[in-house]
């Protein structure tokens, strides 16, 4: 988890082209196309498919999950409960300051939010099959 202080990651690893990725990484590209044909981009599914009032205009996935699964909350999670915490997290993470055990800490901290957002795209998936 660990890198550079200021160091940002390569533009195509933060678009929404996941072939970009592909091109940034090319020690990995086999591993990423492997994947890339597995992705589904939900967003579009819910738009022409599903509106609920509670999610007051938005398609987020925070604003959908409680009007599908509201038994996903992230109110249990320790540090972490949205992206905002989550992005703080991991420049916390990667800081040169940042002790071994606090990296640590932070580290299984955001594979808890992560895996309640995929349980959340899961249970998406589910409701719209």
């Amino acid at each position: 988890m660990r890198r550079r202080a200021g160091a940002r990651l390569p533009r195509a690893l933060r678009s929404d082209d996941p072939r970009a990725a592909r091109r940034a990484l090319p020690d990995l590209a086999g591993r990423l196309h492997a994947v890339i044909g597995r992705i589904v981009d939900l967003l579009p599914i819910v738009k022409r498919n599903y509106y609920h009032p509670d999610m007051r205009g938005s398609w987020s996935l925070k604003a959908v999950r409680p009007t599908v699964a509201p038994h996903l909350d992230y109110g249990d999670l320790d540090e972490v409960q949205d992206g905002v915490l989550a992005q703080a997290a991991y420049e916390e993470a990667i800081a040169p300051a940042t002790s071994a055990d606090r990296c640590e800490t932070i580290r299984r901290t955001l594979l808890r939010y992560c895996e309640r957002d995929t349980l959340a795209m899961v249970r998406l998936v589910e409701y719209f099959e």
